[in-house]
């Protein structure tokens, strides 16, 4: 009686097992043409499954309704032959065809860019994508050298993928890739430069109402969000690249809105910002926390005075970032800002840098500056050009960080919470631009008070240490109009109108 060696592969409803159809797992052998022979036995709805193990070869899916499944990702790797030979497809333009190194993983037609096909349900679950690219040679455009490249796909679904060790991004979204759920890892992409531009671990270009969770280590860039993109969610935990941790942007003709961006940026970022937001991104969510970039912790401009920056919700925690926490170009207006800064601005000589840097229009901020122990010539500063922008609270210890530095025109700094540092009394107060509660020391009538911190609707409570006569004929309006004779520790609350103080309450101890 003779015997039938039954694969796996033969079990119905079983997986594609790479094993059967020649593959080795001995991380040297190139099994590229044995892994396109398995790829074409998945049927439709079908996988194509990587036991344990690590493989050489690579992967060009163009179907739909398939699965690729490893061991896990810290169990099976496919990755890039050593001086793995070159592939030749269609391109969209000259030259026709091209060539270069392939992607370890490519769906869709990348370098048939807007004239690509789409496809659709393809899932890759369970692997570690090898890029190799210490022993290949770098490609010379932006189509080659990817670790997954996913172009004009939908509803497709990446999980437990780590992706390393390649010329170009270890991810790359492109083209109208819509619909997608991408969980993954990125280490130590973006190792060659394409017309002068180096690229991120992590990239997304043109995608709609997707979702991407993203470790990504080392490399040029954390990660980025790129052209027409819009109602997108990207979780992004970057550490220690090279330039800055993640862009969002747009070529000038393109334009990207209603996503939510949750960055958290550690460490690197030494020729770079560790948040920078472009042109055209508008009316969208962004959470950053940005912990020790060597410059701007998060940068928000644009790209001229059609390409604005606007419309934007950002909640931003920076620390220790030495240009400063945050800052606020020229062409980024209507934006709304909550920011805790922690020991930003230090770089450079005492008061070169701030906490918060604003040279844009229109912009609103309630913001947060701590310091150490030691004081600093920073805090927050409107540049010269900046208008009608409006500080809604701000909040630090005076004794730690300077006041408002309001260089440009129509800015309002209002309902400054917190207790300020003490004011002796005179004829004339100047105010401090921070704090709410007032302590008055001394026991000189107060008539007048300075015009510079009168910003219309600001609210103050004098706190008196002694008797101090207030309101005898200046800009302090009282009710009543007769001097309130203070004693020690009564209060007067007033609000500005711009021009005159007027009484809100007062309280006699």
């Amino acid at each position: 009686m003779s015997l039938t060696k039954v694969s796996y592969s033969m079990i119905q409803g079983a997986a594609v097992n790479v094993l059967d159809y020649g593959v080795i797992a001995d991380g040297t052998t190139n099994n590229t043409v044995a892994l396109a022979a398995a790829l074409a036995a998945v049927p439709d709805n079908g996988t194509l499954y990587f036991p344990a193990g690590v493989y050489c070869g690579y992967l060009l899916l163009r179907r739909n309704n398939i699965t690729i499944m490893g061991d896990g990702s810290t169990s099976t790797t496919l990755k890039l032959p050593n001086n793995c030979p070159t592939i030749t497809v269609p391109h969209d333009g000259p030259p026709n065809p091209i060539t270069g190194l392939p992607n370890v993983i490519e769906i869709g037609e990348a370098a048939l860019g807007n004239a690509a096909n789409v496809y659709s349900r393809v899932n890759v679950v369970g692997l570690t994508l090898d890029g190799n690219y210490t022993n290949n040679i770098a490609p010379t455009t932006d189509l080659f050298g990817h670790g997954m490249i996913l172009t004009k796909t939908s509803n497709c679904f990446i999980d437990d993928i780590i992706s390393q060790n390649c010329y170009l991004t270890c991810i790359d979204i492109t083209i109208n890739s819509n619909y997608n759920t991408v969980n993954a890892t990125c280490i130590s992409g973006g190792h060659a430069s394409i017309s002068g531009a180096f690229y991120p671990n992590f990239d997304i270009n043109s995608s709609k109402y997707s979702t991407f969770n993203i470790t990504s280590v080392d490399g040029a860039y954390s990660g980025r969000m790129l052209d027409n993109c819009w109602n997108n969610t990207l979780t992004l935990r970057g550490s220690n690249p090279l330039y800055t941790g993640c862009v969002y942007n747009n070529q000038s003709v393109n334009v990207s809105f209603n996503n939510i961006i949750n960055a958290i940026i550690y460490d690197g970022c030494n020729l770079g910002q560790g948040m920078s937001i472009g042109s055209n991104c508008t009316n969208s969510v962004i959470n950053a926390s940005i912990f020790s970039a060597a410059g701007v912790g998060v940068l928000v401009g644009g790209g001229g005075a059609t390409t604005l920056a606007s419309g934007n919700i950002f909640n931003i925690n920076t620390q220790e970032c030495g240009a400063a926490g945050v800052s606020v170009d020229t062409y980024a207006t209507f934006n709304k800002f909550n920011i805790v800064s922690n020991k930003d601005g230090r770089l450079g000589a005492a008061g070169d840098n701030f906490a918060v840097d604003v040279l844009g229009d229109y912009n609103q901020f309630t913001v947060v500056i701590k310091e150490g122990s030691v004081p600093q010539t920073r805090g927050f500063v409107f540049r010269a050009g900046a208008s009608n922008n409006t500080i809604v609270d701000l909040l630090f210890d005076p004794n730690l960080v300077e006041a408002v530095n309001d260089l440009g025109s129509g800015n309002s700094i209002n309902y400054q919470s917190g207790v300020s540092a003490a004011v002796a009394s005179s004829n004339s107060i100047d105010l401090p631009f921070a704090g709410s509660l007032i302590p008055i020391t001394g026991t000189t009538g107060i008539n007048t008070i300075a015009s510079n911190t009168a910003n219309a609707g600001r609210l103050v409570t004098l706190q008196f240490a002694a008797s101090v006569a207030v309101g005898a004929g200046g800009n302090i309006k009282l009710a009543g109009g007769v001097t309130f004779n203070a004693t020690a520790n009564d209060t007067l609350t007033l609000i500005s109108d711009a021009t005159n103080w007027n009484e809100v309450a007062r309280t006699v101890i």
